[in-house]
């Protein structure tokens, strides 16, 4: 089967660098920092080394936004004291009780059932760390980066208003599989990288909470190797019913250049700029 695959990595990573520098010089100043919630896993870490290659480390801040403990917040501090970039840390714990507090004392919360009280609680943690981001940024004059994947972002994975937001998104049009060889053309320290993604809120992995593999999703975009029945209804179920959250969040961002495996022709679509 024909796949449409990225054949130059090293060129492609700077293609999302030069992106990332035209995008700071059409919506900023010569001082405008990126801003960026550094959570400990691949997608932040990756998006924090690209910001630092295109602008400098000077002008690349991290936020860290645990809630209460968070065990592996050690490999946030790790990207950050690897770029040498400033950074700041938040505790979200108190503001997270505090609203749970609000809503049980203004509404029928605990009422609503187990999985209604689930996916509010679920939602929240991301939304205050987006509004902590962006007081930042606003605090700085800084621009927010989104850091989520195609992947992610074909299947909804991702808190509507929370984490599926942002001012520029240099992941935005990029698979899983292809963020990791970006990851690896960067530099990026193995540890980083393949530390199993967890979700930091269930306790599970991403992989587990969403049902289906990231290499199956992979496959399915690109085309490499569709996945079976099941699988396959599965990812287009999940992408129709997240439709909301893709066409509400449009956010500026780099598309890759893809060509067709078998034939070298060009298969990407649309200009260097894309909106995810």
């Amino acid at each position: 089967m024909a796949k449409r695959i990225i054949k130059d990595y090293k060129a492609e990573t700077q293609h999302i660098i030069d992106w990332i520098k035209d995008y700071f010089c059409q919506n900023a100043g010569p001082d405008t920092k990126a801003v960026i919630g550094i959570s400990g896993g691949k997608d932040s870490a990756i998006v924090a080394y690209l910001c630092a290659a295109a602008l400098g480390k000077e002008r690349v801040v991290g936020v860290k936004m645990p809630c209460g403990e968070q065990h592996d917040i050690d490999c946030a501090d790790r990207v950050i004291k690897e770029l040498g970039i400033d950074d700041y840390e938040i505790n979200i714990k108190s503001m997270f009780d505090a609203m749970i507090n609000e809503l049980q004392t203004g509404t029928d919360y605990m009422g609503m059932g187990i999985n209604a009280i689930k996916r509010v609680e679920y939602n929240i943690q991301p939304r205050l760390r987006m509004t902590i981001v962006y007081a930042v940024a606003a605090a700085l004059g800084g621009r927010v980066a989104n850091t989520s994947n195609y992947s992610e972002r074909y299947i909804g994975w991702s808190t509507k208003w929370g984490d599926g937001v942002g001012d520029f998104a240099p992941l935005a049009h990029y698979t899983v599989e292809e963020v990791l060889k970006i990851g690896k053309e960067l530099g990026i320290p193995d540890e980083l990288l393949y530390k199993i993604p967890e979700d930091g809120l269930t306790g599970s992995s991403d992989e587990e909470a969403i049902g289906v593999e990231y290499a199956i999703i992979d496959n399915f975009i690109r085309r490499t190797d569709l996945p079976n029945y099941d699988a396959c209804r599965l990812i287009r179920e999940k992408h129709k019913i997240n439709m909301h959250k893709i066409q509400a969040q449009r956010i500026p961002a780099p598309y890759p250049h893809l060509e067709w495996d078998d034939s070298g022709l060009y298969a990407s679509a649309g200009e260097d700029t894309d909106w995810f």
